[in-house]
């Protein structure tokens, strides 16, 4: 019998219910950080997404100054047609496009492409961008996937 305990002294290692405790704890754990971790995500995605629509206005707005104090006329601006700026379906640029049509300039408007980053757009991201009659950007949504974000609210 004292062999037998003196065997078990000596042996290493966790019995199978101590294993299963600690288990256990570190599911009740993950239990309680998870939820908050996807809410972080969450906002951390929103966040990403009105930093960049409110980059993108400034940016654009400065463009558009700097077109107007060139003398470069800008045309075919409308409040219900955005230019809409994406990746190429190759992956290898940036490219501007309008949600209608009738944009004769868009050669003009692809100059508005070195604001931007191409690196910084996934294959799901576009840039539509609202101007006003007066040369003014009205509004920048940036789309990412299903998410987006406006600027100005």
């Amino acid at each position: 019998m004292e062999k037998r305990m003196m065997r078990k002294k000596d042996e290493k290692g966790f019995t199978l219910v101590e294993l299963i405790i600690v288990i256990a704890i570190i599911a009740m754990l993950i239990a309680m950080i998870a939820p908050n971790l996807t809410k972080f995500l969450g906002t951390a995605t929103e966040t990403t997404l009105k930093a960049n629509a409110k980059t993108a206005y400034t940016s654009v707005n400065a463009w558009v100054t700097q077109q107007r104090v060139a003398g470069v006329a800008l045309e075919n601006i409308s409040e219900t047609n955005p230019l809409i700026v994406k990746l190429k379906a190759d992956g290898s640029a940036l490219e501007v496009s309008s949600a209608s049509g009738g944009y004769n300039q868009i050669g003009l408007y692809s100059q508005m492409l070195e604001l931007f980053n191409a690196g910084e757009f996934k294959s799901t991201t576009q840039l539509h961008i609202w101007f006003t009659s007066g040369y003014t950007v009205t509004k920048v949504v940036w789309y990412e996937g299903n998410d987006s974000a406006a600027y100005p609210d």
